[in-house]
């Protein structure tokens, strides 16, 4: 259960968040057909969702690895055809998660 701008609160599937965005003091949460705001950090989401199928490539984006299609050196391409930053500090732990990922 997503707490959203306006007051409401949304049922939102984990399988559909593409990717998390922090920007500016809120937080648009992706998903294939529509998008919502929230005031939760990334932290507090990253602490509710399942940790082998989310990871944090860079400080402002939460990414749902089943959507990666192709990671370059400096960004991740997913299916939707958007193109995300790959911090240098994130990356190795990044790719670990991924390849964790698959492998399941």
């Amino acid at each position: 259960l997503l707490h959203v701008r306006g007051g409401a609160s949304v049922a939102v599937p984990f399988s559909d968040v593409i990717y998390f965005e922090r920007m500016l003091r809120t937080t648009v949460v992706n998903c294939a057909a529509t998008a919502f705001e929230t005031s939760a950090k990334l932290t507090e989401l990253e602490d509710s969702l399942p940790g082998a199928q989310f990871s944090r490539p860079h400080n402002s984006y939460l990414v749902n690895l089943a959507h990666v299609r192709k990671i370059e050196r400096f960004c991740l391409h997913l299916g939707t055809g958007e193109i995300l930053p790959i911090s240098n500090q994130r990356r190795p732990a990044f790719r670990l998660a991924l390849e964790e990922y698959i492998r399941l």
